[in-house]
């Protein structure tokens, strides 16, 4: 089945995100209880960042700090890249690649969280016609 936009993907899913405020120990229990990769972080039901896996491997654990003592706010990626829901499920899995993201927050043109998508939520359908396109133009480049 083709999708469209980022808004079908997202329909019928649960949304997880955590407030700045919250223990990086709390935001790793959501993590590991739910099985994702990153969460959205909010104030006031707006997007302010994103924790990852990785920021707290590479800001937390790596780097010493307890978990249970640091903020959320202070180990998150600033200023995600975000798509919206009319965005389409080829030009996420575009940014996604050229950022070496595997998580895009999904927000509404005032910046309110929608939801979360990752690499894996991308169909295999639409996954195979951005790979397609690209090996095509990778084709006219050189061919002309």
């Amino acid at each position: 089945m083709y999708i469209k936009s980022i808004s079908e993907l997202l329909s019928d899913r649960p949304m997880f995100s955590i407030d700045a405020t919250r223990t990086v120990g709390e935001a790793c229990m959501i993590l590991s209880t739910r099985n994702i990769g990153a969460l959205p972080v909010v104030e006031n039901g707006r997007l302010v960042g994103i924790l990852s896996e990785r920021d707290v491997i590479r800001r937390c654990v790596i780097g010493g700090r307890d978990t249970s003592t640091t903020l959320v706010s202070e180990v998150m990626t600033r200023e995600p890249v975000t798509l919206g829901p009319e965005d389409s499920p080829a030009s996420a899995m575009d940014i996604m690649l050229a950022g070496q993201f595997r998580h895009l927050p999904v927000c509404d043109a005032g910046n309110k969280l929608i939801g979360m998508i990752s690499m894996r939520d991308i169909p295999t359908e639409n996954r195979l016609l951005v790979e397609r396109f690209r090996d095509y133009s990778g084709m006219q480049a050189v061919y002309g």
